[in-house]
């Protein structure tokens, strides 16, 4: 499983807010700023997004497509040490933020997170969620099916930063291709918020379109 508590938590920083409009070339400005010197490293903005779709913006997401809630969200790809990771949040509110990432790293044979997630859908017993979290940040899990695919939610509350957390993991790739590599959807947001904006999160989950093609396969990298 991913480190406990979720890494992908609050990792943004205050920057400029930028419309995604089209690539520019390196004489054009995008939003009114300047263009970037060709000796410095281009720096990544933050854009608006109103759904996941895009594989120019969202590079080896496990979806094909996903209608986000309501509001002016905005994306960040997250540092090279975070495979496929991705952070959207709220304009109004920061601290309701949405994660996307998927760890790279084969499950084994004997994984016991391909060993419940092969599993009937069920409710996860207090062992076998103190196995992946023993710090006990998370109280409830479940497995379910969500459009045709398997996946575990876990459900929490992060003590330090009070945040209340809706989990879902995930096998990257085609449930049915042999390929297990674990991927994460976390919702976060203090425990107010958390309230006003779940269904909507859930709803949101609704509406994801799965790959159907193995996307990470680190056994041939």
């Amino acid at each position: 499983m991913l480190l406990e508590p979720p890494p992908y938590l609050q990792m943004h920083t205050d920057v400029a807010e930028v419309r995604y409009l089209s690539r520019t070339t390196s004489t054009e400005t995008i939003a009114g700023l300047p263009p970037s010197s060709r000796n410095t490293p281009k720096e990544e903005k933050p854009i608006y997004v109103s759904e996941i779709q895009s594989r120019d913006l969202f590079q080896s997401l496990p979806i094909i497509s996903m209608t986000i809630p309501r509001g002016r969200w905005l994306l960040e790809k997250l540092p090279s040490g975070l495979p496929n990771a991705y952070n959207i949040w709220l304009k109004k509110d920061s601290s309701i933020t949405i994660n996307f990432g998927s760890g790279g790293v084969l499950e084994g044979a004997n994984s016991q997170f391909k060993k419940i997630i092969s599993r009937e859908p069920s409710q996860l017993t207090s062992a076998e969620i103190a196995y992946f979290y023993p710090s006990g940040s998370f109280v409830a899990g479940h497995t379910e099916e969500l459009n045709g695919k398997r996946v575990i939610v876990f459900e929490g509350h992060f003590k330090e930063k009070n945040l209340d957390i809706y989990q879902l993991e995930f096998n990257h790739n085609p449930d049915m291709s042999g390929v297990c590599v674990q991927a994460v959807i976390t919702f976060s947001a203090p425990p107010s918020q958390y309230k006003q904006h779940i269904k909507a999160f859930k709803a949101a989950l609704k509406t994801i379109l799965w790959i159907h093609k193995v996307e990470i396969d680190p056994s041939k990298g």
